[in-house]
This record gives C-alpha cells, sequence and structure tokens, in this order.
C-alpha cells in the first residue's frame, strides 16, 4: 500500500527532522490491476504465487514485504511491455 508507506516515512522524516527525498510511488495494486485479467486475485502473496515468485521470509516482515514488492513491480513491468507472456 504506497499510500501508508509515504505515511510512515513523512511521519518518520518529520519526527527525525528530515526532510522528505522526492520518491517515485509506484502503487503494484494499481499497476497490477492495469496489467491483468480482472478474474485474478490481486494479493501480493497470490500474485507471488502465481509468478513462481519467492519474497523470502514473513511477508508481514518489513524487508521480505518491500522484496516481494519489487519483484512483482519487475515481472509486471515485463508483461507490460511484452518482455514475457502472461501467466495462465
Amino acid at each position: 500500500n504506497a499510500g501508508a508507506e509515504r505515511s510512515v516515512l513523512t511521519e518518520w522524516c518529520a519526527r527525525e527532522g528530515l526532510e522528505m527525498p522526492e520518491i517515485l510511488w509506484v502503487d503494484t495494486l494499481a499497476l497490477a490491476r492495469k496489467t491483468l485479467p480482472s478474474t485474478w486475485v490481486f494479493s501480493q502473496g497470490e500474485l507471488l504465487k502465481r509468478f513462481g515468485l519467492d519474497q523470502c521470509g514473513d511477508a508481514h516482515r518489513a524487508l521480505p514485504d518491500a522484496r516481494g514488492c519489487m519483484l512483482l513491480f519487475e515481472r509486471l513491468i515485463q508483461i507490460r511491455h511484452g518482455l514475457i507472456p502472461m501467466p495462465k
């Protein structure tokens, strides 16, 4: 959830007296909905399974969750640009 992540980082930066850096935010859920058939389940875990990707750890921990998001983003971009076929 890009909005939730942005809120957490904005709060943290403010609390630490840091300026929030310019970041290009990409919502992988929105990207998945634009890229994949509407009959698919769009949870990160289900999409990773369907693509045969492993986020290497508990999805409720920050690092594995971020890794899963990155893997999903890469795969969705590959599909959108026709670099790999749409999985069934």
